[in-house]
């Protein structure tokens, strides 16, 4: 990956520290400002993931939904996460066994949150059959 890497660590800071909405504005400066960089897969998985975790399911897919993120299981998850926000349950479920888990690197909080998303779009594709 060819990036800012200031901005793009400032913005991994931002999230890391919870502060969504900073980071989601450094990493939109990082896509107006390099343009070629609007579209790198790496951009587009933590914006992605910064949408998902600002309930924003249905601005967050058109990145998450990249394919050349389809071999990324953390993208996978984000992407789950999304599918679930918007209540597409049967693709989130799909997501959800495609990612293979939660990373353990991965915060509690953020572990149970995504933990409890999987569950629920599980049940909810379970109840569409």
């Amino acid at each position: 990956l060819r990036r800012p890497s200031a901005r793009f660590d400032l913005a991994q800071f931002f999230v890391a520290q919870g502060q969504y909405a900073d980071a989601l504005g450094v990493l939109e400066h990082i896509a107006r400002m390099t343009p070629a960089l609007a579209t790198d897969p790496a951009l587009l998985a933590l914006r992605g993931a910064v949408r998902v975790m600002r309930e924003e399911g249905t601005q967050a897919l058109p990145d998450l939904s990249d394919k050349r993120l389809d071999s990324d299981p953390e993208a996978l998850l984000w992407r789950a996460a999304a599918s679930a926000q918007i209540e597409s349950w049967q693709a989130a479920d799909d997501l959800f066994r495609r990612a293979g888990g939660i990373p353990e690197t991965y915060p509690m909080p953020m572990r149970a949150k995504r933990s409890n998303t999987a569950w629920r779009a599980r049940a909810c594709s379970a109840g569409q059959s």
